[in-house]
């Protein structure tokens, strides 16, 4: 199994949700940290939380939607950090709405956080990456699986993702840098919470994916022998909500 302490791991979408049980996971295994999050208090307390252990653990403030914000990622990390071994796509944005009516504003925004910001990130960050021969894991979604009606936006960018991550494998395998796509059922969170107050029904999370098993799912992947890859894994609760 490959160690993971002493690596360097960079996290979107590390506030909340799944990116912040991934951020708890990986800590445990004494993986030093960048979290990227627009909520800084938020992020800030996560860092307190981990004073007690020998890890580095460095902040960036930045809206995903806005490519000027994007750019100074990379700058950050590579001032902060020698190596990047672990690249995590954990940040994303759902809403709803039929594709007659719903605004092509909303549609921007899918895009640009749940793909442009994927694609802008890892393009500027693959060269140290190379150095380290690390991995790039893609939190996309079980969306993917089948037409969901009023989810077009949300669906479109998820594709994209996928052509990201399948595309990218192919061109850096060869470096020694390994890509997989997680695609989660439906989790447990704030934002799942959201979507069931939207369409009336009662939300149980019990009966949902918790983000403490999409982080354990994605940390046993990062531990798993550089003789192999795992391209992809769908997860999906046991129970149907």
């Amino acid at each position: 199994m490959v160690e993971l302490k002493n690596k360097n791991a960079l996290i979107t979408g590390a506030s909340s949700g799944i990116g912040e049980a991934i951020v708890n996971s990986l800590a445990e295994k004494g993986v030093n940290l960048c979290l990227i999050g627009r909520n800084v208090k938020k992020l800030t307390q996560i860092k307190e939380r981990f004073k007690s252990l020998s890890i580095k653990i460095e902040l960036y403030e930045a809206d995903l939607s806005k490519e000027e914000e994007l750019k100074g990622i990379a700058d950050f990390f590579t001032s902060n950090f020698s190596t990047l071994d672990i690249l995590i796509h954990s940040a994303g944005i759902i809403s709803t709405g039929s594709t007659e009516q719903a605004p092509v504003i909303d549609l921007k925004l899918h895009l640009n956080i749940n793909y442009i910001a994927p694609y802008i990130i890892t393009q500027s960050l693959l060269p140290v990456m190379r150095k380290s021969k690390g991995q790039i894991v893609f939190v996309n979604s079980s969306a993917i699986q089948r037409p969901i009606g009023n989810l077009g936006q949300y669906s479109s960018s998820k594709y994209a993702l996928k052509g990201l991550a399948d595309s990218l494998r192919e061109e850096i395998n060869a470096d020694g840098i390994r890509v997989t796509s997680i695609y989660p059922g439906k989790t447990a969170s704030v934002m799942q919470k959201r979507l069931y107050h939207e369409s009336n029904k009662p939300y149980q999370p019990e009966k949902l994916l918790q983000p403490e098993d999409i982080a354990i799912t994605i940390r046993n992947i990062l531990q798993l022998p550089m003789t192999a890859e795992i391209t992809e894994i769908f997860i999906r609760p046991m129970q149907k909500s």
